[in-house]
């Protein structure tokens, strides 16, 4: 776990609720691995401009680190079996102010392109890993991130893909001061388990993970309650 101060991301939630029944299909299970791709900077540089509200220091930000947006990279496997105009990215963790380690995903499928931000990552490992379900209820990334240091945090995310929307788990209670990780079982369930990770970091301080699972702690994380979280 990283050692920083904790200063919390205050994301706006709607109070919606449900459950999943989406164990009907193919998940599959992927970690943090980088492409080559080429990143739009142009439409990035736009979206953070254009949400002023949400980044309210990223001109600052641009002006102290001119090359800001050279600091990302592609994560591999966003797509895939369904989702051609799906992509994730991620920030260097170090260099890009309150930027450093998140992730977002861009969604370009059926009507325009649209920008999230999966998580937090300050003080913390942001996004870990994540699964893709095609299921009966449609098609999903599922992620873990975690942030803090003095109290470090993991919380489950999902995103649904096409419908532009952004869900938390707001009833799964993971312990603080410790790791998880998402695993596809035998019966295709996503379930998340207590886990020991160990953060690599390459020459531009791009960060993979070697994730090792411990005990199961929450078993199918599709009946657990979600909320709809607002851009």
């Amino acid at each position: 776990m990283k050692s920083y101060i904790i200063v919390p991301l205050v994301i706006a939630a709607l109070s919606v609720t449900s459950c999943f029944h989406a164990n009907e299909g193919i998940s599959e299970h992927h970690d943090i691995v980088y492409t080559n791709e080429i990143i739009d900077k142009k439409a990035l540089d736009k979206y953070f401009l254009n949400n002023n509200d949400l980044y309210p220091s990223y001109e600052k930000l641009k002006e102290n680190c001119p090359d800001l947006l050279d600091h990302v990279k592609c994560i591999e496997s966003a797509g895939g079996f369904y989702a051609s105009g799906l992509s994730m990215f991620r920030f260097s963790s170090t260099s890009n102010g309150f930027l450093d380690g998140e992730t977002f995903l861009l969604d370009k499928c059926y009507d325009g392109d649209y920008y999230f931000q999966l998580g937090q990552a300050f003080g913390g490992y942001g996004v870990t890993d994540f699964v893709r379900r095609q299921g009966d209820t449609g098609f999903w990334i599922f992620f873990l991130y975690s942030f803090g240091s003095g109290i470090h945090q993991t919380r489950v995310g999902a995103y649904e893909i096409g419908r532009h929307r952004l869900y938390s788990f707001d009833t799964v209670k993971l312990e603080d001061h410790k790791d998880f990780t998402l695993v596809v079982d035998e019966q295709r369930n996503i379930d998340v388990y207590e886990a020991t990770i160990d953060a690599q970091y390459d020459e531009n301080n791009f960060e993979t993970f070697n994730i090792v699972k411990g005990k199961l702690v929450v078993d199918n994380v599709d009946d657990y309650n979600k909320q709809l979280i607002s851009k």
